[in-house]
C-alpha cells in the first residue's frame, strides 16, 4: 500500500508521543478501560499513520495532537465498555428484541461481529478493534481514499480482527448478519436503522453530539436507550443512542 509522499516509515515515533501516551492511558482508565501498553502503542501508531496520510489526503480536520487523542481516539473508545458488555451478553434485552429472546449467544457462539457503518478514517472501528481484540469488526465506507487508509492502517498495525470493505450502505449485502452496528455522526437515526436492519440482528449503537430529540421522535415505537457520554478532556456534548 502506498503511503503519503513525504511520510516517514510506519511505526516511527514522533516528538510529543510521551504526552499523548499519558493522556491516552489516563483517559482510558477514566473510561473504565484497562489498556495494556501494547494497545496504547497501537493507538498511538494509528494516530501517527492518520497524521501522515492526512497531510496528503485530508481525511479528517486538522487539530493539535492532544485534541486528536481526545476527539478521535478517546471519543471512539467511550462506547467500548458498553459494546463489550453487549458482546458478553451482560447487556442483552429480554423477549421482544428483534435479535431474539435473551439466553444463549446472539451470534451463534462464533466471534461477535460488529459493523462500523460509514467508518471514514477508521473511527470508531480501528480504536475499538485495538481495545476489543476478541470482537471482529468490518469497516464499511464508500470513499476510496478513506478505505485505502483503513486497509493500510489495519495491515500496518497487525489488526487481524479488522476487515475493510468499500461499498455504499444501500448496496452492501453481507452473507452473514452482524451482531451489532456502530455509527459515528452518520445520518439521521431513522435512516441508519432502515439501512442496516436487513443485515444486523442486534443493537445499533449510534454516537451523537447533542441529544437528538427530533431524531428520536421519528422513531416512535422503537426500543431506545439514550445515555450521555463523558469523553475525558472534551467539553462538547456526547451521547450514545442504542436502538434495539
Amino acid at each position: 500500500m502506498r503511503s503519503s509522499p513525504d511520510a516517514p516509515p510506519p511505526g516511527t515515533r514522533e516528538a510529543g508521543d510521551g504526552e499523548e501516551a499519558k493522556a491516552l492511558a489516563a483517559g482510558a482508565v477514566e473510561l473504565g478501560l484497562r489498556l495494556p501498553p501494547s494497545e496504547v502503542e497501537r493507538l498511538l501508531a494509528f494516530l501517527a499513520e492518520l497524521r501522515r496520510w492526512n497531510r496528503a489526503y485530508n481525511l479528517v480536520s486538522d487539530a493539535p495532537r492532544l485534541e486528536w487523542v481526545r476527539s478521535h481516539v478517546l471519543d471512539s473508545l467511550s462506547i467500548a465498555p458498553r459494546l463489550a458488555a453487549i458482546a458478553e451478553g451482560a447487556d442483552r434485552p429480554g423477549p421482544g428484541f428483534e435479535g431474539g429472546p435473551s439466553g444463549g449467544t446472539p451470534h451463534g457462539g462464533g466471534p461477535f461481529r460488529v459493523l462500523d457503518l460509514g467508518s471514514g478514517a477508521g473511527l470508531p472501528g480501528i480504536p475499538l478493534g485495538i481495545a476489543l481484540p476478541e470482537l471482529r469488526f468490518v469497516l464499511l465506507d464508500g470513499t476510496g481514499k478513506k478505505v485505502r487508509f483503513c486497509r493500510h492502517a489495519a495491515t500496518a498495525l497487525g489488526l487481524r480482527n479488522v476487515e475493510v470493505v468499500e461499498a455504499r450502505a444501500e448496496r452492501y449485502a453481507p452473507r452473514v448478519p452482524f451482531d451489532a452496528v456502530v455509527v459515528r455522526a452518520v445520518g439521521a437515526l431513522a435512516r441508519v436503522r432502515a439501512l442496516v436492519r436487513p443485515y444486523c440482528r442486534g443493537p445499533i449503537l449510534a454516537m451523537k453530539g447533542r441529544y437528538p430529540a427530533r431524531e428520536l421522535e421519528a422513531l416512535e415505537g422503537v426500543p431506545i436507550e439514550a445515555v450521555r457520554l463523558r469523553v475525558p478532556g472534551l467539553e462538547a456534548e456526547r451521547h450514545l443512542v442504542i436502538l434495539r
